[in-house]
């Protein structure tokens, strides 16, 4: 499906990830946007709550409110990391989102990659690698960027495995 100019294709994705990145990271210590609001959970605290605890207190609970460590402890963990190594801050808050929102960019190119079109691919790349409330999602410190990169890497890996007899049980 795919054609023969695969330099020229490599570029244009490359770029369209280039972008995505750029708008995940450039100043990432800013106000999230205000679209995020009323009807959402919009304190980005709550979510790194634990990982907070263990970087500056040594202990990972200190009061009743471990909805982090609880809820997610993946994402509560992977913070934790990025606090260990990069310090405490709104920018180190939302590193862990912001790779697993570009981790699910790569992860629909690999599954689109055989069943689609350049074309096709490159339209749906840049769709979801540049859309508004992607991004944002992507810059906050919410859990649902990690939670759909694993959603994310289990459909890559049933197309992936497709052929496979054991596949279906993923």
């Amino acid at each position: 499906m795919h054609q023969n100019n695969s330099s020229k294709f490599g570029i244009l994705i490359l770029l369209v990830f280039l972008a995505g990145g750029c708008l995940r990271f450039v100043n990432l210590s800013a106000d999230p946007p205000t679209t995020v609001g009323l009807h959402f959970i919009s304190d980005e605290g709550w979510w790194v709550h634990n990982a907070r605890n263990k970087v500056l207190f040594d202990q990972w609970v200190m009061d009743e409110f471990n909805q982090s460590l609880l809820a997610s402890p993946t994402f509560c963990m992977a913070t934790y990391g990025v606090y260990s190594f990069a310090g405490v801050s709104y920018a180190t808050s939302r590193v862990v989102p912001v790779i697993s929102g570009l981790l699910c960019v790569l992860l629909l190119f690999g599954v689109l990659w055989k069943r689609s079109t350049d074309s096709s691919l490159l339209i749906a790349i840049g769709v979801f690698s540049l859309n508004f409330s992607f991004v944002t999602l992507n810059r906050t410190a919410y859990v649902d960027s990690t939670g759909l990169m694993f959603l994310m890497l289990c459909w890559w890996l049933l197309e992936k495995h497709l052929s496979r007899v054991w596949a279906p049980y993923l």
